[in-house]
C-alpha cells in the first residue's frame, strides 16, 4: 500500500508539472488557511496588513472550500478560487508567493522560483505533532516534500522551532523566529478593544456581561464525550461570579473546526461559526480551554487562563504533550470540583508572574511585529 500511494503521489506531481508552462506571476500572492475553511489566523491577519499597506499591482489570491461565503472579499479586489479545482492548481503554480497555516498538500509541485511561508496555526510547544503522532515511511516522504518546499517556517518560540524542526523534518534554519501574525493585535491595545467590540455586537452582549470563552481542542475520537465529565456550565458561572465579581457571565463555546459546530451547550452560546478564534480571544475576559494551543495566544493579554482536562490520561496516552501539563502556568483541573477550587482560589500575582516564566522557558518571540516582518519580506520578493 505504501508504495502505491508514493508511486502515485510521485506521477501526480509529475503531471501537474503541465502548468509550469504558465509562467508565475511576480505580483501574484496566494493564501489558504485550514485548507480553504476559514478566512483567519495567520494569513487573515499578514493579508490584512498587507492590505492596510497597500503593495501596488499585487494580484491576491484566497482559497475557500465554500467561496460563495467569503463574495466580501471581492469587494476588497480578491479574486476568490474553490480549492481543490482547477483553477485552484492554477493559481497555487503561478503564485510568486504561497502561505497557509496548516501546510499544502504535498501533491503539489511548487516550482523553485516560488515563495512558500508555512505559519503553522498554535504557538508554543503543548500537545505533539507530525511524526510524534503519526510516523510511517510514506508520512516521512510526504513531510520531507513539503519541507523542502517552505522558504520561511513561522515559529512562536524557541520550543517551537526545536519541536516543530525535529517533528515535521524542516531545517532550523528555514524557521522565521518572529512570532504569530494573528498575535500581533494582542500588542495593540486599540486593536484588541476593536475586535472585543465588535465581536460584542456580533453576539449582542452589552458592556457589562463579562465574557468566558469554552475552546476544548481536538480529540482523536472527535465527538466522543461519554467517557469523562463534562463541563458544568453552571457551577462554573456561580465560581466565576464569586471570584471575580459580576452579575452578568455569558459562556461562549467554541468546538474544534474539526468538530461537529452544530453542539449546542446549556447556558452558553456556539460560537463555532465564528471563523476568526482570535477576535474571540480579544472580546474574553476569561478562557477555559483543555490542550489547545489557544492558551498561548490568550497568555499574552495577561487575562485568567484555567486548564479543564479530565481525560488528561487518556488524552497524554494518545497524543502525549511536549511540554508537562505539570509544567504549564495554567491552573489544571481534571474535574469540574477541582476547576471551582482553582478558580475561587486564583491568584493574580502568583498566574503573571509564572506567565512570565513560561514565555521565557519556551523562548517567546512575540512582540507584534511579525505581520510586518512578513510583508516586508513579500515586498521584496514581488519587487
Amino acid at each position: 500500500m505504501t508504495l502505491i500511494k508514493s508511486l502515485s503521489l510521485t506521477f501526480i506531481r509529475f503531471f501537474l508539472r503541465l502548468f509550469y508552462i504558465f509562467p508565475i506571476k511576480n505580483r501574484k500572492i496566494l493564501f489558504i488557511a485550514f485548507d480553504g475553511r476559514q478566512f483567519s489566523c495567520n494569513p487573515k491577519y499578514i493579508y490584512e496588513y498587507l492590505k492596510e499597506n497597500k503593495i501596488e499591482n499585487s494580484k491576491i489570491i484566497w482559497v475557500f472550500n465554500e467561496p460563495e461565503k467569503f463574495t466580501f472579499l471581492s469587494e476588497e479586489d480578491v479574486t476568490i478560487i474553490r480549492n481543490k479545482s482547477l483553477s485552484f492548481i492554477y493559481h497555487i503554480l503561478t503564485s510568486k508567493v504561497v502561505i497557509s497555516n496548516a501546510s499544502i498538500g504535498s501533491y503539489l509541485p511548487l516550482r523553485k522560483n516560488q515563495k512558500f511561508i508555512e505559519t503553522w496555526h498554535g504557538g508554543g510547544a503543548y500537545k505533539k505533532t507530525g511524526r510524534d503522532v503519526q510516523r510511517s515511511i510514506y508520512k516521512d516522504k510526504t513531510l520531507k516534500i513539503i519541507a523542502n518546499e517552505i522558504t520561511g517556517f513561522i515559529s512562536s518560540s524557541k520550543k517551537f522551532t526545536e519541536t516543530k524542526s525535529k517533528n515535521h523534518l524542516v531545517p532550523k534554519e528555514k524557521f522565521w523566529e518572529i512570532g504569530m501574525p494573528r498575535n500581533d493585535v494582542l500588542f495593540n491595545a486599540v486593536q484588541e478593544e476593536k475586535l472585543r467590540n465588535k465581536v460584542r455586537k456580533y453576539y449582542n452582549i452589552d458592556d457589562d456581561t463579562k465574557i468566558v470563552l469554552y475552546a476544548p481542542t481536538l480529540r482523536n475520537d472527535k465527538t466522543d464525550t461519554s467517557s469523562y465529565e463534562s463541563l458544568n456550565v453552571e457551577k462554573l458561572v456561580e465560581s466565576l461570579k464569586e471570584k471575580f465579581g459580576g452579575e452578568k457571565w455569558i459562556v461562549l463555546f467554541r468546538m474544534h473546526y474539526l468538530l461537529d459546530p452544530s453542539k449546542n451547550i446549556e447556558h452558553a452560546i456556539n460560537v463555532s461559526d465564528y471563523d476568526d478564534s482570535q477576535e474571540l480571544v480579544c472580546a474574553s475576559d476569561i478562557l477555559i480551554s483543555d490542550y489547545s494551543s489557544i492558551m498561548w495566544d490568550f497568555s499574552f493579554t495577561k487575562r485568567p487562563c484555567f486548564v479543564y482536562a479530565p481525560d488528561a490520561k487518556r488524552y497524554e496516552k494518545e497524543r502525549a504533550f511536549f511540554t508537562p501539563i505539570a509544567n504549564w502556568p495554567y491552573p489544571v483541573a481534571f474535574n469540574n470540583d477541582h476547576l471551582n477550587h482553582n478558580i475561587k482560589n486564583f491568584d493574580k500575582e502568583n498566574y503573571i508572574s509564572k506567565i512570565k516564566q513560561h514565555h521565557e522557558n519556551q523562548g517567546s518571540f512575540e512582540s507584534g511585529t511579525a505581520s510586518k516582518i512578513v510583508v516586508n519580506y513579500i515586498e521584496e520578493w514581488i519587487k
